[in-house]
């Protein structure tokens, strides 16, 4: 049996472009079912794709290289770069990408990477790539970028117009993106106070995203920053751990460190500092492991809020014991402490402590 016959029959039709482009246009379903029965080392790009967008990485990576030796061109090493960008490796991905000639794919992709460092730069990357031609089925993409852009931005109503126009394009390919927009859509919402809008946004796409628990993790963190903002930290938290359970099994380690940064934040207002940190831990070992400083930077505020609580619960702990073993003598306890009597007198005044003694 020939190549050619093999092609038509596996594929049920589909040429490995169109099914490339089916991936494109976010139909990400339809070209798994496609390539479904189908033998990988005759269209290792298309398996690349679907296996990226599927959240295994490693797997869609060697998929890639493949598709790279046998001659697929940029598009693959976009791709690759796209992979490496999902599994929290950005230098790896923009050193990818810094190799290739400027084209609409490759410059949207350095956008989409280049959003978590630096918004007015990708921003400036996506009014270059409006010069090249533009394919339909990736005018979802873009807008949906842009508007992530804006917002990040401030603008937040030309963000609210990029993310409808991004919805537009989604539902006209028939796209499986439309729930993430929707996300973002709940988040622009949540950042707005506008919380009822939020709730309304995100539950539509947890609906969409019940096969898919890579952007079901990402739902979930979104529904457990809306509680959160809310100050309803019961359901927040609920939420976060949903999260941070649907992300853990999958490649795309970068999203799994935001759900858990997410997760130690909501257990910090909880007062529960020691599960706190061990969720921060988390995301700085993962941050570490990616070689993502953008990951240690989000970090780093949370642990220092831990530290500070716990560093004040402590210190009024310390106190409340030495008065105990001093019968509430403040000069006794004071000297327990290495302090001057006047220097325990101002801490207690400080943290709101008097005892039946002082005077």
């Amino acid at each position: 049996m020939s190549e050619r016959i093999i092609h038509e029959t596996v594929t049920k039709g589909y040429r490995e472009d169109e099914i490339v482009a089916l991936c494109e246009a976010g139909r990400y379903r339809e070209a798994a079912a496609a390539l479904d029965g189908s033998d990988p080392q005759l269209y290792p790009l298309a398996f690349g794709m679907v296996e990226t967008a599927r959240g295994n990485q490693e797997i869609a990576k060697d998929y890639l290289f493949q598709a790279i030796q046998k001659g697929s061109g940029d598009k693959a090493k976009i791709q690759l770069a796209c992979a490496y960008w999902r599994a929290g490796e950005c230098k790896e991905a923009l050193a990818i990408l810094g190799e290739l000639p400027d084209s609409f794919e490759c410059l949207l992709q350095r956008a989409i990477i280049l959003s978590e460092i630096d918004a007015g730069e990708a921003l400036a990357l996506l009014d270059k790539a409006a010069a090249f031609p533009m394919a339909d089925r990736l005018q979802g993409s873009f807008h949906n970028q842009r508007a992530m852009l804006l917002r990040k931005l401030g603008e937040t109503d030309r963000a609210i117009q990029e993310y409808d126009a991004a919805i537009h394009y989604f539902e006209g390919a028939k796209s499986d993106c439309v729930p993430v927009v929707l996300n973002n859509l709940a988040g622009i919402f949540t950042d707005c106070g506008e919380h009822a809008k939020a709730h309304s946004y995100i539950d539509r796409a947890i609906a969409l995203l019940t096969r898919e628990p890579d952007h079901l993790a990402k739902a979930y963190d979104q529904k457990a920053l809306i509680f959160f903002r809310e100050g309803r930290l019961e359901p927040a938290e609920r939420y976060a751990r949903m999260a941070v359970r649907e992300a853990e099994p999958g490649d795309r380690k970068a999203w799994l460190a935001e759900c858990l940064i997410t997760h130690s934040k909501i257990l910090l207002a909880k007062g529960d500092f020691a599960k706190a940190l061990i969720q921060a831990d988390r995301a700085e070992e993962i941050g570490r492991f990616l070689n993502n400083d953008q990951i240690v930077f989000e970090v780093c505020p949370v642990k220092k809020d831990i530290g500070e609580n716990v560093s004040k619960i402590a210190g009024r702990l310390r106190i409340e014991t030495a008065l105990r073993l001093s019968n509430d003598n403040i000069r006794a306890a004071a000297k327990r402490l290495n302090v001057s009597h006047v220097a325990l007198l101002k801490s207690m005044e400080r943290i709101g402590l008097r005892t039946k003694n002082q005077h």
